[in-house]
Protein backbone atom coordinates (compact mmCIF):
# COMPACT_ATOMS: atom_id res chain seq x y z
CA UNK A 1 0.00 0.00 0.00
CA UNK A 2 0.90 3.30 -0.96
CA UNK A 3 1.22 6.03 1.20
CA UNK A 4 0.20 9.56 -0.04
CA UNK A 5 -0.36 13.18 1.78
CA UNK A 6 -2.89 14.94 0.42
CA UNK A 7 -2.84 18.81 1.29
CA UNK A 8 -6.06 21.13 1.40
CA UNK A 9 -5.47 24.92 1.55
CA UNK A 10 -6.87 26.51 4.23
CA UNK A 11 -8.79 29.70 3.51
CA UNK A 12 -7.01 32.59 4.81
CA UNK A 13 -8.86 34.87 6.67
CA UNK A 14 -9.68 38.38 6.12
CA UNK A 15 -6.21 40.93 7.35
CA UNK A 16 -7.77 43.05 9.81
CA UNK A 17 -4.43 45.51 10.59
CA UNK A 18 -2.19 44.94 7.58
CA UNK A 19 1.52 44.03 8.18
CA UNK A 20 0.40 42.00 11.02
CA UNK A 21 -0.03 38.11 11.03
CA UNK A 22 -3.50 36.73 12.39
CA UNK A 23 -3.12 34.81 15.23
CA UNK A 24 -2.25 31.46 15.54
CA UNK A 25 -5.16 28.90 15.68
CA UNK A 26 -4.90 26.58 18.99
CA UNK A 27 -4.66 22.69 18.63
CA UNK A 28 -6.55 20.89 21.59
CA UNK A 29 -6.26 17.22 20.45
CA UNK A 30 -3.09 15.89 19.41
CA UNK A 31 -2.95 12.63 18.44
CA UNK A 32 -0.56 10.52 20.45
CA UNK A 33 2.46 10.41 17.81
CA UNK A 34 2.34 14.20 18.99
CA UNK A 35 2.68 13.82 22.31
CA UNK A 36 3.20 17.50 23.59
CA UNK A 37 4.50 21.15 22.26
CA UNK A 38 7.32 22.56 23.85
CA UNK A 39 7.45 26.67 24.02
CA UNK A 40 11.31 27.58 23.41
CA UNK A 41 13.80 30.46 22.39
CA UNK A 42 17.46 28.66 21.06
CA UNK A 43 18.34 31.35 19.32
CA UNK A 44 20.77 34.17 20.88
CA UNK A 45 18.90 36.76 20.10
CA UNK A 46 14.87 36.89 21.07
CA UNK A 47 12.28 38.58 18.55
CA UNK A 48 9.73 40.34 19.69
CA UNK A 49 6.53 38.71 18.91
CA UNK A 50 7.88 35.32 17.53
CA UNK A 51 7.48 31.54 19.70
CA UNK A 52 9.04 28.83 18.45
CA UNK A 53 7.21 25.83 19.44
CA UNK A 54 8.11 22.16 18.61
CA UNK A 55 7.11 18.82 19.62
CA UNK A 56 8.65 14.95 19.40
CA UNK A 57 6.67 13.16 16.81
CA UNK A 58 6.92 8.90 16.97
CA UNK A 59 5.85 7.35 13.85
CA UNK A 60 5.40 4.23 15.76
CA UNK A 61 2.13 6.05 17.44
CA UNK A 62 1.28 7.59 14.09
CA UNK A 63 -2.42 6.19 13.53
CA UNK A 64 -4.40 6.45 9.94
CA UNK A 65 -6.88 9.04 10.98
CA UNK A 66 -4.53 10.74 13.09
CA UNK A 67 -4.69 14.15 10.66
CA UNK A 68 -8.01 13.59 8.86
Amino acid sequence: AELRTIWHPAPFPTIQSPGKMPPMTQLTNLPPCCPELVQHWPLPHALPGAVLVSGRFDPHKLGADDFQ
